[in-house]
């Protein structure tokens, strides 16, 4: 198993669903900017980037359950911090309901939801797919 880019888009579907992730705004050419965990058969780990001009908001982050407290979760995140890096990303945001304590671990921080830039505001994620008690996370690249 090994990380990659452009993940097949229906195990990506079955992932995040397996995981209670909303996946109504995912198409095809989102997955240009997803990094996956596993083989072509069997995806264990996903996360991806909405582009938001300077800002982007890390979305889809998901791994199976029997694959979790083996640091591919914090090295994936890596991986799409620096795919940022190489994209001009300035500032990276996410809005989780379950990985606050994981993501705060990993050097983000709580913000208000009124603070965000409006470019991530208007996402899908933030507008209509997750509530509005979710945490809201930032970190400066």
């Amino acid at each position: 198993m090994d990380f990659f880019f452009h993940p097949n888009f229906e195990n990506v579907l079955n992932l995040l669903q397996d995981n209670a992730l909303p996946i109504e705004d995912l198409k095809t050419q989102d997955l240009n900017n997803f990094i996956g965990y596993g083989d072509e058969s069997e995806l264990g780990a996903i996360v991806g980037l909405e582009l938001r001009g300077e800002s982007a908001l890390l979305r889809s982050f998901a791994v199976k359950d029997s694959i979790r407290k083996q640091g591919i979760g914090t090295q994936l995140v890596h991986k799409i911090e620096e795919r940022a890096r190489l994209l001009q990303v300035k500032k990276l945001f996410l809005i989780t309901t379950t990985a606050r304590k994981f993501f705060l671990r990993l050097g983000y921080q709580e913000i208000e939801r009124d603070s965000l830039p409006r470019e991530i505001r208007g996402t899908e994620e933030f507008t209509t797919l997750c509530p509005t008690s979710s945490s809201i996370l930032m970190k400066i690249l």
